[in-house]
């Protein structure tokens, strides 16, 4: 049984777009020797249209990377939350920040990952759970909005694991690297305890980094904080689409009122009346 739900799918035609067109120039150019009289050899009429066709194929490629080039790219809250950390953090860079570097234990080895290009400290937006001296979680009562505790179906008090209170201080350094002018940037997100004083020359205190998603951690970052590090990224995502959301209300409402002849009118008494105060304040003062 069919789909209901299931759009029919057009049919393709076997024959491609730029066989069409040479066929059509063709047709095109032997039509307008037939109508204007000339006295052409089949030479004559193959060349000409070789190369009217070829003019064709010229002005259509042309056409086709104008459009490709301008064409509008769907919205990624990713692409567009990264884009300004880089221009931010290339904005605020101090002068004296050069370098980026991956230290080993004891600086026993080291390795140079690139020039400093920009510097930016990240708040982090989301807390972990906290734990004790032995590693394990440490747990508390869960209480409601009256801080009331709050009881199971067994009459029992409800525990909750106890998230660490998180302050300024808690985030990360985001180092923008380049190896040189044609490399593409790097994006080295590191917790401050991974990182060594701000200087000259920056260590992050591990012997290499891991990608996630657009940005690079410490190894020892990515295996002990792996859900925070992924929490963060995704309360960024939603913070980046709920600005892009209220842009496109504000868009869409400002065009359904623009063409609404009521609204233009009180817009319009509105700005009159405003002008007519304004005239008369300023004539008091």
């Amino acid at each position: 049984m069919p789909d209901p739900y299931q759009q029919p799918q057009p049919k393709k035609d076997g024959v491609p777009l730029i066989a069409k067109i040479l066929i059509l120039v063709a047709i095109g150019f032997i039509a307008w020797v037939l109508i204007s009289g000339i006295q052409l050899s089949l030479d004559d009429i193959f060349m000409g249209t070789l190369k009217v066709g070829f003019a064709f194929l010229l002005l259509y490629f042309v056409y086709y990377m104008f459009i490709q080039i301008f064409k509008p790219k769907p919205f990624s809250p990713t692409d567009s939350f990264q884009k300004k950390l880089i221009r931010i953090a290339e904005q605020s860079k101090p002068e004296n920040i050069k370098t980026l570097a991956l230290r080993g234990e004891d600086m026993r080895f080291f390795s140079k990952l690139g020039k400093v290009s920009g510097l930016l400290f990240i708040p982090y937006l989301s807390s972990v759970p906290e734990k004790d001296v032995n590693g394990e979680f440490v747990y508390e009562l869960k209480k409601n909005k009256f801080g009331v505790i709050e009881k199971d179906e067994f009459d029992k008090p409800i525990k909750i694991k106890k998230m660490k209170v998180m302050d300024e201080k808690n985030g990360d350094w985001l180092f923008i690297i380049k190896k040189n002018f044609l490399s593409e940037r790097l994006l080295v997100r590191a917790h401050h305890s991974f990182v060594s004083p701000i200087s000259e020359t920056v260590w992050i205190k591990d012997v290499n980094v891991v990608p996630v998603g657009a940005f690079y951690y410490p190894a020892k970052q990515f295996q002990s904080e792996i859900i925070r590090i992924q929490a963060q990224h995704q309360a960024e995502a939603v913070i980046e689409t709920h600005s892009h959301f209220l842009d496109l209300v504000a868009n869409i409402t400002e065009t359904t009122l623009s063409g609404d002849p009521n609204y233009l009118r009180i817009m319009m008494l509105n700005n009159e009346n405003i002008s007519t105060q304004g005239g008369v304040v300023g004539g008091n003062r």
